[in-house]
C-alpha cells in the first residue's frame, strides 16, 4: 500500500491513512474485518461520503506493537488485492 498517505500520526492515539483513489474503503474495511483487523472507514465521518476520497481511521493507542505490525501487514496485503 505504498500509495496510501497517512497523516496525523501526531495526535498520539489515531492515524488518518488516506487511500489511492481506486482503493474500495468499504470493501477494504469489511476484509480487514474478516481477518480480525477493526478499522473504521473514514467516510462515515463526513456530510456526503460518497463525496469523500478512500481514507482509513487506524486506532493504535491500546493496542501492542506487534498487534500493530501484524495488522498493517493484512491491511497492506488486502490492498495490494484490490488493486
Amino acid at each position: 500500500m505504498t500509495d496510501a498517505i497517512p497523516t496525523g500520526v501526531a495526535a498520539g492515539l489515531h492515524v488518518y491513512l488516506r487511500l489511492p483513489t481506486s482503493c474500495d474503503e468499504v470493501g477494504l474495511v469489511e476484509a480487514a474485518r474478516s481477518r480480525g483487523v477493526l478499522v473504521e472507514g473514514a467516510s462515515w465521518n463526513w456530510s456526503v461520503p460518497s463525496e469523500v476520497p478512500p481514507a482509513l481511521v487506524i486506532g493504535y493507542g491500546a493496542i501492542a506493537e506487534p498487534s500493530i505490525r501484524n495488522g498493517l501487514a493484512i491491511l497492506g496485503s488486502l490492498a495490494v488485492r484490490q488493486h
